[in-house]
């Protein structure tokens, strides 16, 4: 009983490292998308695309 218990420690502990991996690569892309909507370029290409 008590190695299941470990085990599922273990298990939640990844699956938290990988949430927080997950999150970080997210906020990298919305950093960049951001960025880019700030130059403008983002603007011009969904205008491009709606019309």
């Amino acid at each position: 009983k008590r190695r299941d218990a470990e085990r599922q420690a273990l298990a939640r502990q990844q699956q938290a490292q990988e949430a927080l991996a997950a999150a970080t690569e997210a906020s990298k892309g919305l950093r960049n998308v951001s960025k880019a909507s700030e130059e403008g370029s983002i603007t011009k290409e969904l205008m491009n695309a709606v019309t």
